[in-house]
């Protein structure tokens, strides 16, 4: 056993991240919140206004903007834990577009 995850604890998770994108498939998508001056960016703190990269939001969790490429970044880590579905940094809900 390593890392202390059995084959089994490993199956309950993937079952636990279907349900949480399924859930999320049936729940109402926020709008993306207004961006203000002193918003920055959740992963790489940059202020969002200064300089204009392209964004993504979190749909379902809080509506709250990230930079593409930090999220890509933020997915990436999320994979090589073992994560099958990308979290919003800020609430940990499904960014479904950018799901394996």
């Amino acid at each position: 056993m390593r890392g202390g995850y059995s084959r089994s604890s490993r199956a309950k998770r993937k079952d636990s991240e279907k349900d949480m994108a399924a859930a999320a498939d049936n729940r109402e998508k926020l709008q993306q919140k207004q961006i203000d001056e002193e918003d920055v960016c959740p992963i790489c703190q940059d202020e969002f206004l200064q300089k204009p990269e392209p964004l993504t939001y979190c749909k379902y969790g809080c509506g709250n903007s990230v930079h593409v490429k930090c999220m890509k970044i933020g997915a990436e880590h999320q994979r090589t834990t073992g994560e099958t579905i990308v979290k919003c940094p800020l609430v940990e809900w499904t960014l479904d577009h950018f799901r394996n």
